[in-house]
Protein backbone atom coordinates (compact mmCIF):
# COMPACT_ATOMS: atom_id res chain seq x y z
CA UNK A 1 0.00 0.00 0.00
CA UNK A 2 1.47 3.28 -0.43
CA UNK A 3 1.97 6.02 1.48
CA UNK A 4 3.11 10.02 1.43
CA UNK A 5 4.23 11.78 4.30
CA UNK A 6 2.04 14.91 5.15
CA UNK A 7 2.82 17.68 7.37
CA UNK A 8 -0.70 18.91 9.04
CA UNK A 9 -0.95 22.29 7.16
CA UNK A 10 -0.55 19.80 3.78
CA UNK A 11 -2.69 17.28 5.46
CA UNK A 12 -5.55 19.64 5.75
CA UNK A 13 -4.99 21.39 2.21
CA UNK A 14 -5.61 17.52 1.66
CA UNK A 15 -9.09 17.36 2.84
CA UNK A 16 -10.11 20.34 2.25
CA UNK A 17 -9.65 20.01 -1.64
CA UNK A 18 -11.50 16.12 -1.21
CA UNK A 19 -14.65 17.59 -0.02
CA UNK A 20 -17.85 15.74 0.65
CA UNK A 21 -17.73 12.39 -1.46
CA UNK A 22 -20.48 10.74 0.02
CA UNK A 23 -18.78 8.21 2.60
CA UNK A 24 -15.65 8.46 0.85
CA UNK A 25 -12.71 8.12 3.82
CA UNK A 26 -8.91 7.61 4.50
CA UNK A 27 -7.03 6.33 6.61
CA UNK A 28 -4.44 8.71 8.64
CA UNK A 29 -1.66 7.70 10.94
CA UNK A 30 0.51 9.76 12.98
CA UNK A 31 1.99 9.88 16.33
CA UNK A 32 0.72 10.61 19.67
CA UNK A 33 3.12 10.41 23.04
CA UNK A 34 5.56 8.67 20.29
CA UNK A 35 3.46 6.34 19.31
CA UNK A 36 1.58 4.84 15.73
CA UNK A 37 -2.46 6.59 16.13
CA UNK A 38 -4.60 6.19 13.38
CA UNK A 39 -7.76 7.40 13.04
CA UNK A 40 -10.53 7.84 9.67
CA UNK A 41 -11.10 10.85 8.07
CA UNK A 42 -14.50 10.97 5.93
CA UNK A 43 -16.60 13.18 4.08
CA UNK A 44 -20.21 12.51 4.15
CA UNK A 45 -23.67 14.84 4.65
CA UNK A 46 -25.37 14.29 7.90
CA UNK A 47 -29.24 15.49 7.67
CA UNK A 48 -28.49 17.26 3.89
CA UNK A 49 -25.19 19.21 5.82
CA UNK A 50 -21.89 18.30 4.34
CA UNK A 51 -19.40 16.88 7.04
CA UNK A 52 -16.29 16.05 7.82
CA UNK A 53 -15.71 13.25 10.40
CA UNK A 54 -12.64 12.52 12.07
CA UNK A 55 -11.61 9.29 14.84
CA UNK A 56 -12.74 5.64 14.64
CA UNK A 57 -10.40 2.89 15.69
CA UNK A 58 -11.43 3.27 19.49
CA UNK A 59 -10.88 6.95 19.07
CA UNK A 60 -14.05 9.66 19.83
CA UNK A 61 -15.31 10.84 16.78
CA UNK A 62 -15.34 15.00 16.31
CA UNK A 63 -17.54 16.07 13.59
CA UNK A 64 -17.00 19.28 11.50
CA UNK A 65 -18.93 20.97 9.48
CA UNK A 66 -17.06 20.82 6.22
CA UNK A 67 -17.28 24.90 5.46
CA UNK A 68 -14.93 24.90 8.73
CA UNK A 69 -12.52 22.08 8.17
CA UNK A 70 -10.13 24.71 6.91
CA UNK A 71 -10.39 26.67 10.26
CA UNK A 72 -11.05 23.84 12.57
CA UNK A 73 -9.22 20.30 11.87
CA UNK A 74 -6.18 21.69 13.02
CA UNK A 75 -7.45 21.85 16.54
CA UNK A 76 -9.07 18.46 16.25
CA UNK A 77 -5.89 16.84 14.88
CA UNK A 78 -4.17 18.09 17.58
CA UNK A 79 -6.56 16.27 20.08
CA UNK A 80 -5.38 12.87 18.74
CA UNK A 81 -1.75 13.60 17.66
CA UNK A 82 1.39 15.03 18.92
CA UNK A 83 1.86 18.96 17.52
CA UNK A 84 4.61 18.17 16.02
CA UNK A 85 3.69 14.69 14.67
CA UNK A 86 3.74 14.42 10.69
CA UNK A 87 1.24 12.28 9.24
CA UNK A 88 1.18 8.91 6.86
CA UNK A 89 -2.28 8.68 4.24
CA UNK A 90 -2.85 4.93 2.73
CA UNK A 91 -3.50 4.75 -0.58
CA UNK A 92 -6.87 6.51 -1.56
CA UNK A 93 -9.34 5.26 -2.79
CA UNK A 94 -10.58 6.26 -6.82
CA UNK A 95 -13.63 7.89 -5.49
CA UNK A 96 -11.55 10.13 -3.70
CA UNK A 97 -8.73 9.97 -5.88
CA UNK A 98 -10.90 11.19 -8.94
CA UNK A 99 -11.83 14.47 -6.64
CA UNK A 100 -8.18 15.51 -6.17
CA UNK A 101 -7.59 15.47 -10.05
CA UNK A 102 -6.82 19.01 -11.32
CA UNK A 103 -9.08 20.61 -12.98
CA UNK A 104 -8.78 22.25 -16.68
CA UNK A 105 -10.72 25.50 -15.52
CA UNK A 106 -9.92 26.80 -19.08
CA UNK A 107 -12.90 24.32 -19.67
CA UNK A 108 -15.32 24.82 -16.95
CA UNK A 109 -17.64 27.36 -17.92
CA UNK A 110 -19.60 30.05 -15.89
CA UNK A 111 -21.59 32.75 -15.40
CA UNK A 112 -19.43 35.88 -15.98
CA UNK A 113 -21.08 37.94 -13.06
CA UNK A 114 -20.90 35.42 -10.09
CA UNK A 115 -18.65 32.56 -11.41
CA UNK A 116 -21.54 29.99 -10.89
CA UNK A 117 -21.41 26.73 -13.01
CA UNK A 118 -24.80 26.03 -13.08
CA UNK A 119 -25.64 27.44 -16.03
CA UNK A 120 -27.45 27.10 -18.96
CA UNK A 121 -25.95 28.24 -22.41
CA UNK A 122 -28.36 28.63 -25.24
CA UNK A 123 -28.47 29.55 -28.52
CA UNK A 124 -30.18 32.60 -29.89
CA UNK A 125 -30.10 35.60 -33.05
CA UNK A 126 -30.15 32.66 -35.64
CA UNK A 127 -27.05 31.31 -33.82
CA UNK A 128 -24.94 33.90 -33.67
CA UNK A 129 -24.93 34.78 -30.06
CA UNK A 130 -24.76 33.00 -26.90
CA UNK A 131 -27.02 33.69 -23.90
CA UNK A 132 -26.54 31.96 -20.47
CA UNK A 133 -29.47 31.62 -17.99
CA UNK A 134 -27.71 31.76 -14.54
CA UNK A 135 -30.30 30.55 -12.03
CA UNK A 136 -28.14 31.73 -9.24
CA UNK A 137 -28.45 35.82 -10.54
CA UNK A 138 -31.75 34.93 -11.50
CA UNK A 139 -30.55 36.93 -14.78
CA UNK A 140 -29.44 36.40 -18.01
CA UNK A 141 -25.34 36.58 -18.92
CA UNK A 142 -22.35 35.94 -21.07
CA UNK A 143 -20.72 32.83 -20.01
CA UNK A 144 -16.73 32.45 -19.40
CA UNK A 145 -14.24 30.14 -18.81
CA UNK A 146 -13.25 29.55 -15.24
CA UNK A 147 -9.64 30.27 -15.44
CA UNK A 148 -10.90 34.00 -17.10
CA UNK A 149 -12.96 34.55 -14.45
CA UNK A 150 -10.48 34.19 -11.84
CA UNK A 151 -8.22 36.39 -13.67
CA UNK A 152 -11.36 38.83 -14.21
CA UNK A 153 -12.01 39.27 -10.65
CA UNK A 154 -8.46 39.59 -9.64
CA UNK A 155 -7.27 42.43 -11.72
CA UNK A 156 -10.83 43.78 -11.02
CA UNK A 157 -9.31 43.70 -7.10
CA UNK A 158 -6.58 45.63 -8.43
CA UNK A 159 -7.74 47.65 -10.34
CA UNK A 160 -9.77 49.37 -7.20
CA UNK A 161 -8.59 52.89 -5.42
CA UNK A 162 -7.08 52.78 -2.12
CA UNK A 163 -10.24 54.05 -0.87
CA UNK A 164 -12.41 51.66 -1.78
CA UNK A 165 -10.44 48.68 -1.08
CA UNK A 166 -9.72 49.99 2.49
CA UNK A 167 -13.70 50.22 2.61
CA UNK A 168 -14.12 46.55 1.31
CA UNK A 169 -11.69 45.25 3.14
CA UNK A 170 -12.83 46.74 6.68
CA UNK A 171 -9.27 48.86 6.99
CA UNK A 172 -7.17 45.72 6.02
CA UNK A 173 -2.95 47.36 5.95
CA UNK A 174 -2.18 44.39 3.28
CA UNK A 175 -4.93 44.77 0.37
CA UNK A 176 -3.77 41.67 -1.17
CA UNK A 177 -3.09 39.66 1.58
CA UNK A 178 -6.39 40.52 2.63
CA UNK A 179 -7.61 39.53 -0.95
CA UNK A 180 -5.74 36.34 -0.68
CA UNK A 181 -7.39 35.04 2.70
CA UNK A 182 -11.18 34.94 0.99
CA UNK A 183 -11.74 31.69 -0.68
CA UNK A 184 -13.07 31.72 -3.91
CA UNK A 185 -16.57 31.99 -3.47
CA UNK A 186 -15.86 34.64 -1.13
CA UNK A 187 -14.26 36.38 -3.86
CA UNK A 188 -17.23 36.27 -6.39
CA UNK A 189 -19.96 37.10 -3.68
CA UNK A 190 -17.81 40.40 -3.39
CA UNK A 191 -17.11 40.61 -6.74
CA UNK A 192 -20.55 40.11 -7.83
CA UNK A 193 -22.00 42.72 -5.10
CA UNK A 194 -19.68 45.59 -5.55
CA UNK A 195 -18.92 45.16 -9.36
CA UNK A 196 -22.41 43.67 -10.40
CA UNK A 197 -24.98 44.70 -8.10
CA UNK A 198 -23.21 48.04 -7.54
CA UNK A 199 -24.41 47.25 -3.62
CA UNK A 200 -21.99 48.92 -1.02
CA UNK A 201 -24.61 49.59 1.57
CA UNK A 202 -22.79 46.77 3.89
CA UNK A 203 -19.85 48.95 3.81
CA UNK A 204 -20.93 52.54 4.07
CA UNK A 205 -19.34 54.25 7.61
Amino acid sequence: MRQKIYTKDELVALIDRIGCNSGGEIEVTGLNGGEDLSVVIAQTEWYDTPVCFVGGYGNSVAAIDFDDVAKKLPGVLDDYFDKDSVFTVKEISADIASALTPEDESQIEVCECCGGRDIAPELYDFGWCMRTWCPDCEEEHYGTNLKEYKEKIDAWWDSLNDDTARLLSRGAEDRQAWWRSLTFDQQRQLYKKVFWDKDMTDYDE
